[in-house]
C-alpha cells in the first residue's frame, strides 16, 4: 500500500543546500548529517516536495520543503527536532518515505540491541498550511517474553485508535512537527 515515490540522491541535496535559499533557519544542516531524503507531492500542486532527515547525535530532525514559485526551488514548510532516534547501527536505521497519498512516514526502530525491540512510525501531513503529525504507531516486543506485546496505533485527527487490538481514544490531536510530543498518545506500559 505504501510506496516510496523517489529517494533523492544526496548530491542533489548538497546542491539544494548550497543555494542558501533552502533553510530559513530553525537550524543549519551539514550535508554529512543527512540520513535520508524523500520526494513526492505533499500539497497537491503536482510538484515534487522534499522531506530531509538529519542526525544530531542520535536524534533525528526532519525538514519538510514545499515547492516554490521558482522552478526547482523549495521553501521550508516545517521543521521538527527529535522526531526519531538512530544510533547508526544495523537494526536501528530509520526509514523515510513519501507515500502515494502525500504523507511523510518516518519510522525509527530498534531491531537489534537489547531484549526490548520496538518500531515507531510518525505519519506527517501538510494540512491547512501546516506540517503536522497526524498519525502515531508504536509496536514493542520482548525477545525473552514471547507473551509480551505492546501495539498502539492512533489517528491524531480524530483521537481514535487501537491498543493491543482494543479500541482507545485520546484527547491529543494532530500537532505541528515543531511541537510534537509522544507523552499521552498511547497508554503507559
Amino acid at each position: 500500500m505504501w510506496q516510496i515515490l523517489r529517494l533523492v540522491p544526496l548530491g542533489a541535496l548538497a546542491a539544494l543546500l548550497a543555494t542558501g535559499t533552502v533553510f530559513a533557519q530553525p537550524a543549519t544542516v551539514d550535508p554529512a548529517t543527512v540520513v535520508a531524503v524523500a520526494a513526492g507531492d505533499l500539497n497537491d500542486d503536482a510538484e515534487r516536495d522534499r522531506a530531509v532527515l538529519v542526525s544530531r547525535e542520535g536524534d533525528l530532525d526532519l525538514f519538510v520543503f514545499l515547492s516554490a514559485d521558482v522552478p526547482d526551488a523549495r521553501q521550508l514548510a516545517g521543521f521538527g527536532m527529535g522526531l526519531g532516534y538512530s544510533i547508526g547501527a544495523w537494526g536501528t536505521e530509520p526509514d523515510l518515505e513519501i507515500t502515494d497519498r502525500g504523507a511523510v512516514r518516518l519510522t525509527s526502530r530498534n531491531d537489534a540491541i537489547d531484549r526490548n525491540r520496538w518500531t515507531e512510525t510518525l505519519t506527517i501531513l501538510y494540512r491547512k498550511g501546516r506540517v503536522v503529525v497526524g498519525g502515531y504507531t508504536y509496536l514493542s516486543r520482548d525477545t525473552l517474553d514471547p507473551d509480551y506485546r505492546y501495539a498502539c496505533d492512533v489517528n491524531l485527527f480524530n483521537g481514535k485508535g487501537f491498543f493491543n487490538d482494543a479500541p482507545i481514544r485520546t484527547d491529543i490531536r494532530a500537532m505541528p512537527i515543531s511541537e510534537f510530543a509522544r507523552d499521552g498518545i498511547c497508554p503507559q506500559e
